[in-house]
């Protein structure tokens, strides 16, 4: 764990990782500057990416600071989890846009408690961003069963996500548990 780690990432080439799984957790003081402009997974490599926990516990991502992750630079087709990948990121979306759009998880068999514990949870001061997007997404595909359990909430389905109000039209589920 790095916890005072909070560098511009700006420009690093990703494309050709396959396990990206814990990379930045327990960074806290990571805002995520730079997030936007990386090219995540070569679509020509046939090789799965696991995403479980990247960024989990990174307390400050978001915060005051844009983050888009779009899916025409993140290629997430070959992704096989995302489960906890932003799990306490509690000030995602505090006074600063969240755009998540075109997320590609056919493959992706875990997004369980994906955004658990975000967008404000247990933050007083938290400011809800005005612009959340995470419009068109396929999640699962006819063959793969793909578990989203807790995806938005904790085990017992209490609301972890307070200040989510992301638009998500175009959310293609299939074969989800």
């Amino acid at each position: 764990r790095a916890p005072h780690f909070n560098a511009d990432v700006t420009g690093w080439n990703l494309q050709n990782v396959t396990n990206m799984s814990y990379m930045f957790g327990g960074c806290s003081s990571f805002i995520g500057t730079g997030l936007s402009t990386w090219r995540v997974n070569d679509s020509t490599n046939s090789s799965s990416l696991d995403l479980h926990q990247m960024f989990r516990n990174c307390t400050n991502l978001g915060n005051n600071t844009d983050i888009t992750i779009s899916g025409t630079l993140w290629d997430l087709s070959s992704v096989i989890s995302t489960q906890l990948m932003f799990n306490g990121c509690v000030n995602l979306g505090n006074n600063a846009s969240v755009v998540f759009d075109d997320w590609n998880l056919s493959n992706c068999t875990n997004c369980g408690q994906m955004f658990n514990s975000t967008f404000g949870y247990n933050v007083t001061d938290y400011i809800p961003s005005t612009s959340q997007s995470m419009r068109n997404w396929t999640i699962g595909s006819s063959s793969t069963l793909t578990k989203c359990t807790s995806m938005f909430t904790d085990n017992n389905g209490a609301a972890r996500a307070p200040h989510f109000n992301a638009d998500v039209t175009g959310w293609n589920l299939q074969n989800v548990t």
